[in-house]
């Protein structure tokens, strides 16, 4: 019975130094198993001038890290060594990878008719290949480039015991993008003059027949492309004319309207133009758009009419008649030779006009109604025509006004009371008058009906205008803001440049 229960303890003693045995081969991995875990690969960087380094991965907790050649910051191929120290600080294992920095850089070239341009990616190492998308370029403007870098597998044999290289199996490790800008050549900066380019509307009976507009007075080097030109069915078209120089570079942009319509209609033919025309005394004349005269934050349609004195004045839009002009914009006096607002303007004083339409990008208008020496001819007919030679118009909402050349009236809007050399004074203004070169300017009190001389002009006064015992004549053609002064015995008058 003893022999039994000793050898039950010597199995026993066997099972637990075997179980400890295989807990002990359990445990942790071979450490050398684990240096050869640790990753160490070459790494892509675009060249920015900034140092550039690369780590490993999967180090051990007991080991440390010796780094030979990191922080590269030149374009090209760097070796960087990892030396991997044990705990005691003995080299257990090197490895090498590589930084590899390439320059892909931003470039501009001008443009010249017939030439490719391109871009390179530089130093791609060995091994490596590198494609592009969007390169090659040939047209003007800023154009993206990628540059595409793959690694190329290792080299076979074929039957013939050459070698080659399969590109189906090369594979993508990095991208960059530069931009490639091409432009019109330097000697060609100097602008080109598109103010004499017209492009008016027209209207066409339907007959089935294609029509179109046509700009006219294009300049040699600038170029036309229409938009929503050539039409067959009858309606009413917005044609757009792009002018482009001969490098394709926007000039500017002409609208003009495209009328076809049924020869057997009653319908009121639409105004052919322009979006934007006006009627006075019931006759329409055309505006078109003045790319010249036109700002950011306006556009400026322009004109000419025959007008009398007290003739309504409407004004229209794509969307019909505009009734929101107001007496004034941002304080200036919108109407000159006009008077009232939206619905309800009419003519001050008879005779040949230019007409200013300005239409702002918040939704608001303004309108200047100048004199003018060109004959012009409306767009529709019907009405009289022809100015009064002198007749006074009515000049009922003004105290005073401006006498031109003893026919015309400018009425003058106050400005209130201020102060010259200490001695205060009303203050009377007429905005954007335009004046030629040997009118002469006098005053009109419209409340007695009687005019007089002014001859103080201010010294800083622009056009050269000339005092004398007649009125104050003008030297130099523009148009003006025109300030009067009325000081006891010394009325004097300011001529500045209209705003």
């Amino acid at each position: 019975m003893k022999k039994v229960l000793n050898l039950t303890k010597i199995l026993s003693v066997l099972c637990l130094v075997a179980l400890s045995f295989l807990l002990v081969s359990c445990g942790d991995d071979d450490p050398y198993d684990q240096l050869n875990d640790i990753v160490f690969e070459d790494k892509f960087f675009e060249y920015d001038g900034q140092a550039k380094s690369i780590f490993c991965e999967g180090v051990p907790e007991t080991y440390t890290v010796d780094y030979l050649g990191n922080g590269a910051r030149n374009a090209g191929s760097h070796v960087v060594n990892a030396n991997i120290l044990d705990e005691s600080g003995n080299l257990a294992v090197r490895k090498q990878a590589h930084i590899y920095i390439l320059s892909f850089e931003d470039m501009e070239y001008e443009y010249y008719e017939g030439e490719t341009y391109s871009l390179s990616c530089d130093f791609v190492p060995d091994g490596y290949d590198v494609s592009y998308i969007g390169n090659e370029i040939s047209e003007l403007g800023e154009h993206e480039v990628t540059a595409i870098i793959y690694k190329l597998p290792a080299a076979e044999t074929n039957d013939e015991g050459e070698e080659f290289i399969d590109e189906t199996k090369k594979v993508e490790v990095f991208r960059l993008t530069a931009t490639l800008k091409i432009v019109v050549p330097s000697s060609s900066d100097e602008p080109i003059d598109i103010s004499g380019i017209t492009f008016d509307g027209d209207v066409f009976n339907y007959d089935g027949s294609e029509y179109y507009l046509e700009c006219q007075n294009v300049p040699e080097n600038v170029y036309v492309e229409y938009e929503n030109n050539f039409q067959t069915e009858i309606g009413t078209y917005i044609v757009i004319a792009i002018l482009t120089d001969e490098y394709g570079v926007e000039l500017g942009r002409l609208e003009a309207t495209l009328v076809i319509k049924d020869p057997n209609s009653d319908e009121p033919t639409p105004n052919p133009t322009s979006d934007y025309y006006v009627e006075i005394g019931g006759i329409v004349y055309s505006l078109s758009l003045d790319t010249v005269g036109s700002t950011e934050t306006y556009s400026q349609y322009t004109g000419a009419a025959e007008v009398e004195a007290d003739d309504a004045l409407l004004v229209f839009g794509p969307e019909g008649q505009i009734t929101n002009i107001g007496d004034e914009r941002d304080g200036v006096a919108n109407t000159n030779n006009a008077y009232g607002s939206g619905a309800n303007m009419s003519i001050l004083v008879s005779g040949t006009v230019d007409i200013y339409l300005k239409v702002y990008n918040d939704g608001g208008y303004s309108i200047w109604i100048t004199g003018n020496t060109e004959e012009v001819a409306p767009s529709t007919g019907g009405g009289n025509q022809g100015g009064n030679g002198g007749t006074t118009p009515d000049l009922s909402q003004y105290v005073y006004a401006l006498v031109i050349n003893g026919n015309t009236y400018v009425g003058l809007t106050s400005k209130g009371e201020a102060w010259v050399d200490g001695v205060k004074h009303d203050e009377y203004v007429a905005y954007n008058v335009q004046l030629n070169a040997g009118d002469v300017i006098t005053l009109y009190d419209v409340k007695n009906a009687q005019g007089w001389p002014i001859t103080n002009v201010n010294p800083y006064s622009s056009g050269n205008p000339i005092g004398s015992a007649t009125g104050i004549t003008i030297g130099e053609a523009g148009n003006y803001d025109i300030y009067v002064q009325f000081l006891y015995n010394n009325d004097k008058i300011y001529f500045g440049p209209a705003a």
